[in-house]
């Protein structure tokens, strides 16, 4: 306590305060979805039998916070005396959900929050969060929410969406967010301070998982869950809203990257690929439009592990999948429970990086090489009859 006293004093925009889980500092407003049994997959390697888990997802609630302090690129939600977070946070000194921008540091049970003089809001309904700006987040954790908030009750009718203001000028982001914003207006926050919102409404994610972790520490099958039957509603309504109709799906589609993130062999494995009848394909020079429809029509995709992948919601039952990731991801199920949702094969290379990896952050820009023929054999392996085309 005299350490903490002594910190406010030093630094008065710092704020250390208790962690706590949403409901904790929060009224519940409305039941959106009631709890659903889930299935989570470890990555499957190809040729491999599945390694499945079963688990409950509790009922998806709204959830309305009272002179909530936020910030656009954070998932922490402050109130007077504690800060809130995903549940699965609390009492976790493994998983980490910083941001670096407004929660700072968390441990211990208690928080560290940036909190300069807020710009202020009546009201709001929450659209935003941790790894906002990467389109996995955003496509799948962050936006259905605005999907649901279709079915809160007229007394919320005026209540606008908060979002961060690149989703305004990103262009996927904007044409995605669109879908959902009709009749309710849409309030942009700016990245370089925070907001006070004097009603905030804030609706449970759909999927859970690690935004990071603590050094040494790697993503494990049973720190994962969705609520499938939810995000094949917002699947079907992405498709109805875009007026995209399903066909039986033709195309072979590697997922190719105009950066170099995670460097590696990619040219090669694009030759290789094309030999088999795949088109490279960059998401990143494509309309959301036009996003949807490639992966809805994509028989095959193949691709490394990454933000792309979101769009794998848009693929028909039965398609199948070829990525690749570090070892030490084997139990990261983001995509693989996303594949079960849709009901897509997905299969998994592990690749050995260039350099040694100590965390999850040194994972995030590791370089690798994929060996040209195990490429091919797994390749081979998930095509039918395993020829190349002519």
């Amino acid at each position: 306590r005299l350490i903490v006293g002594a910190l406010r004093l030093l630094a008065p925009s710092n704020r250390f305060m208790p962690l706590a889980a949403y409901a904790d500092g929060s009224t519940p407003v409305a039941t959106l979805a009631p709890p659903t049994e889930y299935v989570t997959e470890a990555p499957r390697e190809v040729g491999a039998a599945p390694q499945m888990q079963t688990g409950e997802m509790p009922a998806m609630m709204a959830r309305l916070f009272q002179s909530a302090e936020v910030h656009p690129l954070s998932s922490a939600i402050v109130t007077s005396d504690r800060i809130t977070v995903p549940p699965h946070y609390v009492g976790r000194s493994d998983l980490l959900i910083t941001d670096g921008r407004f929660l700072l540091g968390q441990g211990d049970g208690m928080g560290s929050v940036l909190c300069p003089s807020p710009v202020r809001a009546d009201q709001g309904i929450m659209v935003f969060g941790a790894g906002v700006t990467n389109w996995y987040h955003w496509l799948i954790e962050i936006l259905p929410a605005a999907f649901l908030a279709e079915s809160l009750s007229a007394e919320f009718d005026g209540f606008p969406l908060l979002v961060p203001e690149a989703s305004q000028t990103l262009e996927t982001f904007r044409a995605s967010l669109a879908l959902f914003s009709p009749g309710r207006p849409v309030v942009p926050l700016a990245p370089d301070r925070p907001a006070k919102v004097e009603q905030l409404i804030h609706i449970d994610a759909v999927t859970s998982g690690p935004m990071n972790l603590a050094a040494g520490i790697w993503p494990v099958p049973a720190d994962y869950s969705q609520n499938g039957d939810v995000l094949a509603r917002y699947r079907a309504a992405i498709l109805d809203r875009l007026s995209i109709t399903e066909t039986p799906p033709t195309r072979r589609i590697f997922l190719a990257r105009g950066n170099d993130r995670r460097n590696y062999n990619q040219a090669e494995l694009i030759e290789v690929a094309s030999d088999y009848g795949f088109e490279a394909v960059y998401p990143e020079q494509l309309s959301f439009r036009e996003q949807v429809a490639v992966f809805a029509s994509a028989e095959v995709v193949a691709g490394p592990s990454g933000a792309a992948f979101a769009n794998m919601l848009f693929c028909q039952k039965n398609t199948r999948g070829l990525t690749w990731l570090l070892p030490h991801y084997s139990g990261f199920c983001a995509y693989s429970n996303l594949a079960n949702v849709v009901g897509m094969e997905l299969g998994y290379l592990f690749v050995t990086p260039h350099t040694e990896i100590k965390s999850s952050f040194d994972a995030y820009s590791a370089a690798y090489t994929l060996e040209r023929d195990r490429f091919e054999a797994a390749l081979r392996a998930l095509l039918p009859g395993g020829a190349a085309r002519d």
